[in-house]
C-alpha cells in the first residue's frame, strides 16, 4: 500500500502572500502551481514527509493558520 506525501489546497486567495508569510516564519509553505498553469488559480501544492517530526509540522500548521487571517 502507497502513502502520499504531496497534498493540493485551493485558497480563496492567490498562494504569493501566504509563502511569503510562510517564508518569513522559516517555512518552505509549498509550491504555487499557477506558475504551471492560469487554470490553478489559488492552488497550493504542500509536501510533507518522514524526515519532519510532529513539532515541526505542528509549527507549520500554526503559523499557516495565522497566515490565513
Amino acid at each position: 500500500m502507497g502513502f502520499f506525501n504531496e497534498f493540493t489546497l485551493n485558497l480563496r486567495c492567490g498562494p504569493g502572500p501566504l509563502l511569503a508569510d510562510l517564508a518569513e516564519a522559516g517555512y518552505m509553505g509549498g509550491v504555487d502551481l499557477t506558475r504551471f498553469g492560469e487554470e490553478l488559480p489559488g492552488d497550493l501544492l504542500v509536501a510533507v514527509t518522514e524526515r519532519r517530526t510532529r513539532a515541526e509540522i505542528d509549527g507549520f500548521i500554526q503559523a499557516f493558520a495565522e497566515a490565513l487571517v
